[in-house]
């Protein structure tokens, strides 16, 4: 509050003229001056300002006639839905080197590699099936036709080698020539149906497999007509049933007759005919007792081995086989006249 007039003490001096009148000795002027008591300090009144209330949330405002229930602990418990975060692509990086897959498991492909290999199988026996049933089918044609070619003379005209070929019956062979090819090469022939099993047990104590020493002029035509050269297991096995098949179907001049035809004598020579012609200048019908040696000798490596001009070894083999020719004769079955020659007598 502001003080007023009547509030302010007044201070009272002595009168002027008491004033003017002299002092009294020992006494100072101001002596007679009363002093008043100190006003009391104006105080000024400042308005406080009001304070203010915190922000609360507004409240919903229920209506007086609706009854107001507490919340239940459920839903005191179950806390505020969090606002989803809004999706961002991923950043662009520059592209990595692909790395490789990690190899399965060798038990994982267990399963593939069955079935490849059931594959495989199936299909090897489908092809196998169907070229054994053609050789068996040429195998009865060629026991009245004479065949044209073997595989081996094929395999040469793919190599680009000139052949010389002339077919001749086996009566047209001059008898020392076939007596010298199967006393050298087989000389079981007529009494065998296409294996020496004697020669077989040779030649594997000799570890030798199952060499030329231990090969019928039988198994050699199979051979030669429907198979490739050089030693394979694959290949002996396979000429089991070819052999077979041509024992029990064609008779035993039949098989020298195609043997003599189709066996190679030198560098793309094939057939008794042509050799005789290659190496002697004459038909094969006429030739002697050591030239049908020579040549016979000439048989399991006719590309190293020349019958017109035989080194010392070719030559003393030749003259032990022309001693065999007479000590162990020869069979009717090579000696007796061709199907063909009785058709036509």
């Amino acid at each position: 509050m502001i003080p007023t007039s009547q509030d302010v003490p007044i201070v009272t001096i002595a009168a002027v003229a008491g004033a003017t009148q002299p002092l009294q000795t020992g006494h100072s002027p101001l002596d007679s001056i009363h002093l008043l008591p100190e006003p009391p300090p104006v105080l000024t009144e400042v308005p406080a300002t009001p304070a203010t209330p915190p922000a609360t949330t507004p409240r919903a405002t229920i209506p007086d006639d609706k009854p107001v229930h507490a919340p239940s602990m459920e839903a005191v418990r179950t806390p505020a839905p969090r606002p989803k975060p809004e999706w961002t692509p991923p950043p662009v990086s520059a592209p990595s080197t692909p790395q490789r897959p990690r190899a399965a498991p060798a038990f994982a492909m267990l399963p593939a590699i069955w079935r490849w290999t059931v594959w495989a199988v199936r299909w090897t026996a489908i092809v196998f099936g169907i070229w054994l049933a053609t050789v068996l089918l040429l195998i009865g044609l060629f026991r009245f036709v004479d065949p044209p070619a073997s595989m081996l003379m094929l395999t040469k005209q793919l190599a680009g080698e000139t052949l010389e070929h002339e077919w001749v019956p086996l009566d047209q062979v001059a008898i020392a020539l076939r007596r010298a090819v199967v006393t050298s090469e087989d000389a079981k022939f007529c009494r065998h149906w296409g294996f020496d099993l004697g020669e077989i047990r040779a030649a594997m104590r000799a570890n030798e497999g199952f060499g030329r020493g231990a090969s019928t002029i039988t198994q050699q035509l199979a051979k030669n007509l429907f198979l490739w050269p050089g030693k394979s297991y694959v290949r002996k096995a396979l000429e089991v049933p070819l052999t077979l098949a041509i024992e029990a179907t064609w008779p035993k001049r039949r098989i020298l007759e195609v043997y003599l035809n189709i066996a190679e004598w030198g560098p793309g020579i094939f057939g008794a005919q042509a050799a005789s012609h290659y190496y002697f200048n004459k038909q094969v019908s006429s030739a002697t007792d050591r030239e049908a040696a020579l040549l016979a000798v000439s048989l399991p490596n006719p590309i190293a081995r020349d019958a017109s001009d035989p080194d010392p070894a070719i030559a003393r083999r030749a003259a032990t086989l022309q001693t065999r020719m007479r000590v162990a004769g020869i069979s009717y079955c090579v000696l007796g006249p061709t199907p063909r020659a009785q058709a036509n007598h």
